[in-house]
């Protein structure tokens, strides 16, 4: 299912399965458990099966991990229109070094405010998340294998990097049956001078804009268009961009 750490109902529409860049997108077995404190607030806490994807030092194997990721979340709900929450989640990453035989671990975490809310015929959606060690979670970074990575001049050492991804969307609904949207996301490695000087075209930052429309024909039936543009800075300062125009078609049954 997917995870604890992301609010999905702030999700912006998009034809683009991924999404926008700096969302928090991932799946995971888990527990959890979920209650309503008092009307319009509740919260929940869970255990997530543990999976470190990074780049492992000289010596070291990223192994089986020995603890659960620890989400947790409290949200403040109002007149079914609109909610505000905020995220947490706790990982300890464990590597070993095959040469000493040794296990070491590095402590991960991230925080994370979303929301969403009506405001006439608008819908509003936004999403800050910032933590280290939650690469795997950021849509941009999230094939990169940088949960933890080198830390460089060490025989065996391991780092976690800092990392933040935002996005925020504005929706427009012509009616019950048409709508457009737009939104801009941006996702950042904040690494550190130890990392950037051993991987100086390695991704720094990258930025999303799309904007789309949507037709319901009949309750069954959507059509939908989009454009959409990124953008991608390394940390040699070499940048780029790409263009993309997607078209859906949906049939619901």
């Amino acid at each position: 299912d997917t995870g604890m750490f992301m609010d999905l109902s702030v999700c912006p529409p998009t034809i683009d399965y991924e999404g926008p860049n700096g969302m928090t997108f991932y799946r995971v077995t888990q527990m959890r458990y979920e209650r309503e404190i008092v009307k319009g607030l509740k919260a929940g806490i869970g255990i997530e099966s543990p999976a470190v994807y990074g780049t492992p030092a000289q010596n070291v194997k990223i192994t089986t991990q020995r603890a659960p990721n620890i989400p947790a979340y409290i949200q403040y709900t109002w007149n079914n229109s609109g909610h505000v929450r905020v995220s947490g989640i706790y990982r300890n990453m464990s590597y070993k070094n095959e040469a000493s035989d040794n296990f070491k671990t590095i402590n991960g975490w991230g925080i994370q405010g979303s929301t969403t809310f009506a405001l006439a015929n608008f819908r509003v959606y936004g999403q800050y998340t910032y933590g280290k060690g939650i690469a795997s979670y950021l849509n941009d970074l999230s094939g990169l294998d940088i949960d933890i990575v080198p830390k460089y001049g060490t025989a065996e050492g391991m780092q976690a990097l800092p990392a933040s991804g935002w996005f925020a969307g504005l929706q427009y609904n012509f009616s019950n049956n048409v709508f457009v949207s737009s939104t801009f996301s941006n996702c950042n490695l904040r690494a550190n001078s130890n990392y950037t000087k051993h991987n100086i075209a390695g991704y720094k930052d990258g930025k999303y804009l799309v904007a789309n429309i949507f037709w319901n024909v009949t309750k069954d039936f959507q059509v939908g268009a989009e454009y959409l543009h990124g953008w991608r800075k390394d940390f040699n300062g070499e940048s780029n961009g790409a263009n993309r125009i997607n078209c859906c078609t949906k049939f619901s049954f």
